[in-house]
């Protein structure tokens, strides 16, 4: 298949490239039976060109890639190295996997590090002159050559060989003859280079290269010494930060119990203080638990003296309302005595005085049978004197009772008959009103000296008059 520009726009686009040549920094046309490099002029700016697993017989067509820093080449048949004049930018070059038998034309490339040219056909290190003429050349991969030492070479001219390459620090001699058959090839190869960090499948750490060191100068015995140093460093190594936990936590108890003490002794001050303000607080309770002892003793003597007083007085009252008492129900038991001598002519007099206010002429009631139509109709031809004279008759009645002016009857209601003395005689002007008949008068002279007995009809009417008063 050749390598046209359809082919190689056609993988640039395929794996995330521009179809713009100049905008691709990377090309990917691995596996495609190319046969022949060309065609790449327009890619100015690749920095990366992939063309491994072709079948490809020779190097070119890269004269324009003037930036190619990284050139995978591998699984092609390429028989020798050439066409890489321009590439002063390439650091990595991957030649795995071809027919080359000598490595030319490297030492124009000023920034070559990692040349990697496994599975070929370099026989002898006459055929890696190139390599000590490569001075940034620091990583190489002679893996599964053919590569022998030659007759009368030893491990020290092999070593001697890659001492001479300036800044190599790693080296795969895996599959090779060299190191089939050198004897010590690893250890000599360590001590012969300091400057080499790996070889072959391993690291070269420094425990390594100091027992390396010390077999080259002592034997085995002087390496038996140095790995045991290098046990008892390891041991060391791993109780040194045990030791400084112990020795940190041994400072930390120091400095736990110096303030521990310090506390205590804070806490014993504060204790004393505490226990002396405690003593005055107790001093203090006492004393004012005494004062109240003595205060409430005081008011309890003062609360039972005035008790007692309290008493004494509750005494004196219940015994004076036992004296009134006794005065009253006295007093009662006289006026029931009074009230049981009392003469009819008195209750007669104050009957009188009851009917008199009850039916007097100024009264709102006349009394029984004055007026009656029937009664007063043959009657009533009587004149003044007949009035006249039945009130001096019921004055000089009055006066016989005790009634005259300034009595009960003045008192309670204005009389409606004027009283005066008997010895003086003087009379008022009698008001004008209806007159009397004898009859009545004989009643009234009954009724003043408590003769009378009314007949029914006038005990009905004086009912219905105490009813009336009663409303």
């Amino acid at each position: 298949m050749n390598m046209t520009a359809k082919v190689i726009t056609d993988a640039c686009r395929a794996n995330g490239g521009y179809a713009t040549p100049e905008h691709n920094d990377q090309i990917f046309l691995q596996c495609k039976g190319l046969g022949k490099i060309q065609n790449l002029t327009p890619y100015v700016n690749v920095k990366a060109l992939w063309l491994d697993s072709n079948s490809i017989l020779e190097i070119e067509g890269l004269e324009a890639c003037t930036k190619l820093a990284a050139l995978y080449l591998n699984n092609n048949y390429i028989p020798r190295i050439c066409g890489l004049e321009g590439l002063m930018n390439l650091h990595t070059l991957n030649l795995s996997h071809n027919v080359i038998s000598e490595i030319r034309n490297l030492a124009h490339l000023p920034r070559l590090e990692t040349l990697l040219i496994t599975n070929n056909r370099l026989t002898h290190l006459a055929d890696l002159e190139e390599l000590t003429r490569c001075l940034e050349l620091s990583c190489v991969d002679l893996s599964y050559n053919p590569l022998e030492a030659a007759e009368g070479e030893g491990t020290d001219e092999v070593v001697g060989f890659f001492k001479r390459v300036p800044k190599l620090a790693v080296l795969y001699l895996t599959g090779t003859e060299i190191v089939k058959g050198l004897r010590y090839y690893r250890k000599k190869m360590i001590t012969g280079m300091p400057g080499l960090q790996y070889l072959d499948d391993r690291p070269i750490f420094e425990q390594e290269r100091r027992t390396a060191e010390a077999w080259a100068t002592g034997g085995d015995e002087a390496e038996k010494l140095v790995r045991q140093q290098i046990h008892e460093e390891k041991k060391e190594s791993l109780i040194r930060p045990v030791r400084d936990l112990q020795k940190r936590a041994e400072e930390k108890r120091h400095i736990k119990e110096a303030r521990t003490a310090e506390w205590a002794k804070i806490q014993e001050k504060e204790d004393q203080w505490w226990r002396s303000k405690t003593e005055c607080f107790r001093d203090l309770n006492t004393s004012e638990h005494e004062d109240r002892e003595n205060i409430e003793d005081e008011e309890k003597n003062t609360f039972v003296a005035d008790l007692q007083s309290f008493e004494s007085e509750l005494k004196d009252i219940a015994d004076a309302e036992e004296v009134i008492r006794r005065e009253s129900a006295e007093k009662i038991r006289r006026q029931k005595e009074e009230a049981e001598k009392r003469s009819p002519m008195e209750e007669s007099r104050q009957e009188l005085l009851r009917h008199i206010a009850m039916w007097g002429p100024e009264g709102g009631v006349e009394p029984p049978g004055v007026n009656d139509p029937q009664e007063d109709t043959a009657e009533d031809a009587d004149s003044e004197a007949l009035l006249l004279r039945f009130q001096e008759e019921v004055h000089a009645a009055l006066y016989d009772l005790g009634m005259g002016q300034g009595s009960t009857l003045d008192s309670q209601q204005p009389s409606a008959f004027p009283v005066t003395s008997p010895a003086t005689k003087e009379m008022p002007t009698p008001k004008p009103s209806k007159q009397v008949p004898s009859k009545e008068r004989r009643r009234w002279r009954d009724i003043a000296v408590g003769d009378w007995t009314p007949p029914a009809s006038t005990v009905a009417l004086w009912e219905k008059a105490a009813k009336w008063e009663s409303r």
